[in-house]
């Protein structure tokens, strides 16, 4: 398809929002699409209005500049959002035969010449510019096509969402069944712990790909731990009946330890975190008044949100009171210098009396 622009008034190209071009050169739309996605001609060019922050009403459209063919559309003798911008102003334009000494007159009318290669912006030139169609008149833009939003929300009732939701809660418990009637007994899941833990080493078990398993196992069936029996050497006795549990960390290792009293669910690294984080959060607290005080060391990243606004009222207070007192140093320092000042007169008063 051979587009190319043959305007008298503009010899080097005209801008035309899309649906004129369609129209006076007789392109389908399919190819303006295809035009505006991928590759075009060389001596035509599309752009949008809101890329180039053209004025409204012009922002909401598709524009394309046509030039002669041979001529590379990329040599515009003036941008969309300049062509644009005099559009509009020679819209609301009511009179322009008066050469006012207004700066945006003169720009605009400099710019009507550049984009007619040399034709006055006369009110003749401007009329026929709009009636060629090579400018705008912002009041002759089509209504822009709203955007699709999407599919409008289905309404439903109340009698219809509470079917769903015992529907819903329905097929959970089923599933739930199912997971359980699928998922190993805890008695079969011991016997294959005792069997794994026997056959490793102390120092292989927190890192045990199938106990890791069968923790996650023992999460899907709910179970926090699993207790076992089995025989360690003591120093007393040659073999003694122990104990034992089994447990995962919620940093993912495994543990297997002796049962207590006050069994903890952590590993000992993540129980030696949380005792430091206590202290931490203790010694915080221990040292709150001097953490927010106005000569405080600690940095302003390590506070909270409240000890921030603390510590800025406090540095403000301090602040004030430094104010205050040096005030209070000059006002004495101003006194006792007026003093000496009037002591040194009357002694000198005194001799010139003598």
């Amino acid at each position: 398809m051979n587009v190319a622009s043959n305007s008298s008034l503009c010899p080097k190209g005209v801008w035309m929002i899309e649906e004129d071009a369609m129209g006076r050169h007789g392109i389908k739309e399919s190819v303006m699409k295809l035009w505006r996605n991928q590759a075009c001609p060389a001596n035509i060019l599309t752009v949008s209005g809101g890329r180039v922050k053209a004025p409204m009403p012009y922002e909401k459209f598709h524009f394309v500049f046509i030039a002669p063919e041979g001529i590379s559309a990329s040599l515009y003798p003036i941008t969309l959002r300049d062509w644009s911008r005099m559009c509009q102003y020679f819209s609301n334009t009511v009179n322009t035969v008066i050469q006012t000494d207004d700066k945006a007159d003169k720009s605009f009318r400099v710019l009507f010449e550049k984009y007619t290669n040399g034709a006055e912006a006369t009110p003749a030139n401007i009329a026929k510019a709009f009636d060629e169609g090579v400018m705008k008149h912002s009041s002759k833009l089509p209504v822009p096509v709203p955007k699709r939003v999407g599919r409008p929300k289905k309404t439903t009732t109340t009698n219809s969402n509470n079917k769903k939701s015992a529907e819903n809660q329905k097929q959970n418990k089923m599933k739930e069944e199912t997971v359980y009637d699928l998922l190993p007994s805890e008695e079969r899941l011991t016997n294959v712990v005792v069997n794994r833990y026997n056959q490793l080493e102390e120092k292989d078990v927190a890192r045990d790909k199938d106990l890791s398993k069968i923790g996650a196992l023992m999460k899907l069936a709910e179970i926090d731990c699993i207790k076992f029996k089995t025989t360690r050497s003591r120093k007393s006795a040659a073999k003694v009946d122990v104990n034992m549990i089994f447990a995962v960390c919620k940093c993912g290792h495994n543990r297997v330890n002796e049962a207590r009293k006050n069994q903890s669910t952590l590993c000992n690294k993540c129980r030696n975190n949380q005792s430091r984080a206590k202290k931490i959060e203790q010694r915080r607290r221990d040292n709150a008044v001097m953490r927010v005080s106005a000569d405080s060391k600690v940095p302003i990243s390590k506070l909270s949100p409240e000890e921030v606004s603390i510590r800025m009222q406090n540095m403000n207070k301090e602040r004030q009171r430094k104010e205050q007192e040096r005030k209070r140093l000059l006002e004495k320092v101003e006194k006792l210098t007026e003093e000496r000042d009037n002591k040194k007169a009357r002694s000198e008063s005194e001799e010139f009396k003598l």
